[in-house]
């Protein structure tokens, strides 16, 4: 494979997992068209590492902040809200993990899924609260139920969670920051399993530049569409990537039943 295909892979990773479109959607589909197995080799781990560098780059100061709170013992109600967020998709992931990794396999269903993924951020912010609240309990809770959502492909994790905290009346931004950060434990939890499948990094007769340009492309271009993403939140077309959504959802349909 060229050094061209691990920087389109990079960018296709960077892009779609932070961009409410679904990440692992887009690559079932990209992996099918170039003939590339993501699972178990450490192509998807790199490419993984590259976006969880971004998450960590793009929210350094909030994460610092967050290690000064607990260090201080102050304002620590901020983390058991995104602990609560996290719970549900770490017990439900761990539990079902194989009949999930099952549907994977089915281009029909992932394409339903990008569907449900469409609709849910249309009509999100057709019904959303007028009235702003604050993080609560009852709203981490909700929103960590909501992301288990995520584990099945086509769903995108972000889009669900922001756009689930938004139409609950937390505001756009706000929404974002939660959804992310959770996100940080998630990912590099689910690279801590997928590490025990890898042989070696020349799995799948990848080679070690290939890799490390893989890492490099998702760590740039996770950071450009988070900027892309938080200039977005405050406006209608946050919203407009749901028909974006709902047009590859009848593509991934109609190519596998045609």
């Amino acid at each position: 494979m060229s050094y061209l295909n691990a920087i389109v892979l990079g960018f296709v990773q960077g892009v779609t997992e932070f961009l409410p479109i679904s990440s692992s959607g887009h690559l079932i589909l990209f992996s099918n068209f170039i003939g590339v197995d993501f699972e178990g080799v450490a192509l998807e781990i790199i490419l993984h590492c590259g976006t969880l560098l971004s998450l960590l780059f793009f929210f350094n100061k909030k994460i610092y902040q967050i290690c000064i709170d607990i260090f201080l013992k102050r304002k620590i109600k901020y983390l058991i809200f995104l602990i609560i967020g996290i719970l549900p998709v770490c017990l439900v992931g761990l539990m079902f993990k194989s009949y999930i990794e099952k549907i994977f396999d089915n281009i029909s269903l992932v394409g339903i899924f990008l569907l449900i993924t469409g609709l849910t951020l249309l009509f999100s912010n057709l019904f959303k609260r007028k009235k702003i609240i604050k993080m609560n309990f009852l709203i981490s809770l909700i929103i960590g139920l909501i992301q288990v959502l995520a584990l099945l492909p086509g769903i995108s994790r972000s889009g669900m969670t922001i756009s689930s905290a938004i139409f609950l009346g937390i505001k756009p931004k706000e929404a974002a920051n939660f959804s992310f950060l959770m996100s940080i434990p998630i990912i590099f939890g689910s690279m801590l399993i997928s590490i025990k499948d890898i042989q070696s990094l020349n799995s799948n007769n990848f080679e070690l530049n290939f890799l490390i340009i893989s890492f490099f492309s998702s760590f740039v271009f996770g950071i450009i569409s988070l900027k892309v993403l938080y200039n977005l939140l405050n406006t209608k077309f946050f919203h407009y990537f749901g028909y974006y959504c709902i047009f590859i959802g009848i593509s991934f349909i109609i190519i596998n039943n045609f």
